[in-house]
């Protein structure tokens, strides 16, 4: 996959956190949210989904920039929001 490319999506832990509200930065719906998700199982879930994932483990969410947890690049093959709902779905059945 090739750095900065406009065919990825790029995927934050934050977004599956049940402890974050929507403002704060989640993105799915806190019954599809999971406790303190991390960027190395969102890579696992996505890997068997099938979406090329690329770890980038440094790399803070934007609004909360002094954490570093940590952000996954997969390609683009479904809206995100769809996305984000599959890998959710994924997260669930492992916490």
């Amino acid at each position: 996959m090739a750095k900065g490319s406009t065919e990825t999506y790029v995927i934050y832990p934050e977004y599956f956190n049940n402890q974050i509200s929507r403002s704060s930065g989640r993105r799915v719906p806190r019954s599809m949210a999971v406790q303190d998700p991390r960027s190395e199982d969102i890579l696992a879930v996505c890997k068997k989904l099938g979406l090329s994932p690329v770890l980038e483990s440094e790399k803070p969410h934007p609004s909360d920039w002094n954490k570093a947890d940590g952000r996954v690049k997969v390609l683009k093959k479904f809206p995100k929001e769809a996305t984000l709902k599959m890998i959710a779905q994924r997260l669930m059945k492992k916490a």
